[in-house]
C-alpha cells in the first residue's frame, strides 16, 4: 500500500478553491502538462451532497494529454460542499484501489488544502514505481495550486 499527503495554504477563499478542485477544468489545470483526464461530456464533479459510494464515471488518464496510459472507474464514497471535502474511492487498470480524499479549510487570510492519497497497485513490483508518480504528480497539483492561487502573506 502506497501512502502519500500534502498540505499547502492557499491565499484564496475555501469557497474558490473548492469551485475550482470540483470542476474537470481544475482537475486538468492541476495536471497539465503531464496529465490529464477525461470525462464524458457534460459531466462535471461540481458539489453535490453524497453520503455513500456512487460510481461517477469512467475515465482515461492521458499522458502529455495525447497518450492512454490508464483507465479509472472513478467513484466517490463522500463529497461535502458545506465542508468543503470529498473522498474518491476508485479503481484503474493500474491500481487495484485509489483513494483520494481531498478537505479545505478555512484559515485567516486565505485556505489550506490537503490531500491524502493511498493506493494499491495490481502489480506488487510496480510499487516502487508508483510511489514515485503519486509523489511526483501530487507536488506537481500542488505547485500548480500555489501559483494559481499564492501563498497567504
Amino acid at each position: 500500500m502506497i501512502e502519500y499527503q500534502r498540505t499547502s495554504e492557499l491565499a484564496a477563499p475555501a469557497e474558490v478553491v473548492w469551485a475550482h478542485a470540483t470542476s474537470m477544468a481544475g482537475v486538468n489545470a492541476e495536471l497539465r502538462p503531464w496529465l490529464r483526464m477525461t470525462a464524458p461530456r457534460g459531466v462535471d464533479l461540481q458539489p453535490r451532497t453524497i453520503d455513500s459510494y456512487r460510481f461517477a464515471f469512467h475515465s482515461w488518464l492521458l499522458l502529455g494529454g495525447m497518450l492512454p496510459v490508464d483507465r479509472h472507474s472513478l467513484g466517490f464514497e463522500a463529497m461535502t460542499p458545506e465542508q468543503f471535502c470529498f473522498h474518491e474511492r476508485s479503481s484503474s487498470w493500474l491500481q487495484r484501489e485509489w483513494v483520494h480524499r481531498r478537505s479545505i479549510e478555512p484559515i485567516e487570510r486565505g485556505c489550506r488544502l490537503t490531500d491524502r492519497v493511498t493506493c494499491v497497485p495490481r502489480l506488487r513490483v510496480a510499487e516502487r514505481v508508483t510511489r514515485r508518480i503519486v509523489r511526483a504528480v501530487f507536488d506537481h497539483r500542488h505547485t500548480v495550486l500555489q501559483t494559481l492561487f499564492g501563498r497567504p502573506g
